[in-house]
């Protein structure tokens, strides 16, 4: 694998090994990664906000849904994360006992890949038996043919919801009541 792969692997498909993997890759050590990841979380104003792991599953990680919207909103506004938190499929090759073979891998935000009436900006799901399903997303509203309307993005957090299905649904009510509940 690329390190491209990794990084749409770790975000594109909530793949948490590849995320240990880049960790190590960066070239700093296990407490300077750390380090450095507590301090984008606090320069993104995110002060309730403690990671211990680099993959995000370590039940010592804490976060707040205000933490977890400063922290998504300042990396949304990075192209590359972006793109990969935005990207329904991503596919790659690896070499398999001196074969190519192909990996194709999915988003596991249904919001972007199985929900016409949302348009998202950029998203990321998470599940941890200790936080159950999570999942933060920046949206657009539609307008009535379905074009996304400028000026009316929302950023989503919702955390502890006991299933995928739920954690979606309440994401989309959320989103339609401000859109029908505030001027933009």
């Amino acid at each position: 694998m690329t390190v491209g792969d990794m990084f749409y692997s770790s975000i594109t498909a909530s793949a948490n090994n590849t995320a240990v993997a880049l960790a190590r890759l960066s070239g700093l050590s296990s407490s300077a990664f750390l380090k450095a990841m507590n301090q984008e979380a606090r320069l993104a104003g995110a002060t309730s906000s403690r990671f211990f792991d680099f993959s995000g599953m370590d039940p010592r990680n804490v976060t707040t849904a205000h933490d977890m919207a400063l922290i998504a909103d300042r990396a949304f506004t990075n192209p590359a994360i972006r793109r990969a938190a935005t990207t329904a499929q991503y596919q790659f090759k690896i070499i398999d006992k001196n074969k190519p073979v192909t990996k194709i891998i999915k988003n596991t935000n249904d919001l972007l890949t199985k929900d016409p009436d949302m348009w998202v900006l950029g998203g990321k799901t998470g599940y941890l038996e200790e936080s159950k399903h999570n999942l933060v997303v920046r949206l657009r509203a539609l307008d009535e043919y379905d074009n996304p309307i400028p000026g009316t993005d929302i950023l989503v957090v919702v955390l502890g919801a006991p299933n995928k299905e739920q954690m979606f649904a309440v994401t989309k009510r959320l989103a339609q009541w401000t859109w029908n509940n505030h001027a933009f």
